[in-house]
């Protein structure tokens, strides 16, 4: 018996047929009179309480199907009203207002106009000297037009140097609780950025590049870091 159809109690009956089996007992058991069959109480609580089960696992499946095809509706229809409202000028206004006001407490570095022609790329990377021998470099960023550098000794950060070329690229810090000065570096004019946190942050320009320098660590001075970038 290979057919698929048939489990194993069908080849053991077709077998016991083949071998002879009397009729006498299937005509038996067909003449059995099931009307006077009565199932407990039990039997049927157990009964009902599968059949309501199975009728809650559907209903529970369709309606799964049914929040998924409306949240999907709902995505597709707030996609396109976002793109609608962008298009309006006066909506695309309140949100550059909104980004606007986030930034307002912020102190920008910028490194302005491009004003050397032809130099889009960074031609020639620069680094901090530093005199210790437990010091390690590893690069973070690194592209074309910019490159930052952050520096540790013995496994903890002591400072960080950003080049980048002169682009519309902007650098932000909060100025919040910061003090903040012009000083002069290398005969060029640096902005320097002191926070409670002691954290300094020094922004200049030598007219080829344009550098960010970060201090972390207290036993380090900022303006001397700057002066060994070469």
């Amino acid at each position: 018996m290979t057919d698929p159809k048939y489990d194993k109690l069908d080849c053991m009956l077709f077998a016991a047929m083949e071998q002879g089996l009397p009729l006498d007992d299937i005509g038996l058991f067909n003449s059995l009179d099931e009307s006077q069959i009565v199932f407990t109480h039990r039997f049927e609580k157990k009964k009902k309480k599968l059949v309501k089960c199975e009728k809650y696992r559907r209903g529970k499946r369709t309606t799964r199907k049914v929040l998924w095809r409306v949240a999907v509706a709902i995505m597709i229809i707030m996609s396109m009203l976002f793109i609608m409202m962008v298009s309006i000028s006066a909506f695309r206004k309140a949100v550059v207002d909104v980004v606007v006001d986030f930034f307002e407490n912020k102190v920008t570095f910028s490194s302005g106009e491009n004003t050397i022609p032809g130099n889009n790329t960074i031609q020639a990377t620069k680094k901090i000297n530093l005199s210790c021998d437990d010091i390690e470099e590893k690069v973070i960023l690194e592209t074309d037009i910019i490159r930052e550098v952050v520096y540790y000794e013995g496994g903890k950060r002591i400072c960080s140097l950003a080049q980048s070329v002169f682009n519309n690229n902007d650098f932000y810090y909060d100025s919040d609780g910061s003090d903040i000065a012009v000083v002069e570096l290398n005969g060029y004019e640096a902005v320097l950025i002191q926070t409670h946190k002691q954290t300094s942050h020094l922004s200049w320009s030598d007219g080829e590049y344009f550098y960010i320098l970060s201090c972390y660590c207290m036993d380090y001075d900022v303006l001397e870091l700057a002066y060994n970038v070469n």
